[in-house]
């Protein structure tokens, strides 16, 4: 614990830039206040990315089951890569058409897959 003139100096120099909690929660109150209601709902391209990044994890997850999700995958990364593209980040969007690509590639003989013993 701080001896009382330090935390008295803390505290008023706390309050002379207004970094006290209370002046930190009317700054935030003002600026979610000023922001349109249509930017706090999820736009349709952010919810295509959602869609196809959730599409990616779960058929990826599920791969090692059924080829169709090998397959499945391989679409939700050309969606993914569509949504990169569109949205900006042509860097995401590059590499998920590559992974798309790197799913399709079928594996070399005797190099992955499920191992019997």
């Amino acid at each position: 614990m701080l001896p009382s003139y330090q935390h008295t100096i803390k505290y008023r120099a706390r309050a002379f830039t207004g970094d006290t909690h209370r002046a930190r929660n009317r700054r935030r109150r003002r600026v979610l206040a000023a922001a349109p209601k249509e930017s706090r709902a999820i736009d349709g391209l952010t919810l295509f990315g959602l869609v196809a990044v959730t599409a990616m994890l779960i058929t990826y997850a599920l791969e090692d089951r059924k080829a169709w999700f090998t397959l499945g995958f391989a679409a939700a990364c050309v969606l993914g890569s569509v949504y990169g593209f569109l949205q900006g980040a042509w860097p995401f969007g590059l590499v998920e058409a590559i992974w798309a690509l790197v799913a399709l590639v079928p594996p070399a003989p005797g190099v992955g897959g499920n191992v019997t013993r």
